[in-house]
């Protein structure tokens, strides 16, 4: 699911989102991460993942990206 109010994915496109070439940290750090799908389960991953951190018991999926205004506009969300 979306980790986010609905329309979040949208704020890098406002005008007023810092520029990634003048503040490239502001983006790894802040924008949004995208639709995820996640579930529990019985078995314990010791993986580290750099986005999560330790996997556990847990599956994680990174869906199809943001779901930027054209996604959501054409239902590709």
């Amino acid at each position: 699911g979306n980790l986010y109010h609905l329309n979040a994915e949208e704020d890098p496109e406002a005008p007023d989102w810092p520029p990634s070439d003048k503040f490239p940290r502001f983006n790894e750090m802040f924008r949004p991460r995208g639709v995820m799908h996640c579930w529990a389960t019985d078995e314990d991953d010791p993986t580290v993942d750099e986005r999560y951190g330790r996997v556990g018991k847990q599956k994680i999926v990174d869906t199809a990206g943001r779901v930027d205004r054209f996604r959501r506009k054409y239902g590709l969300s």
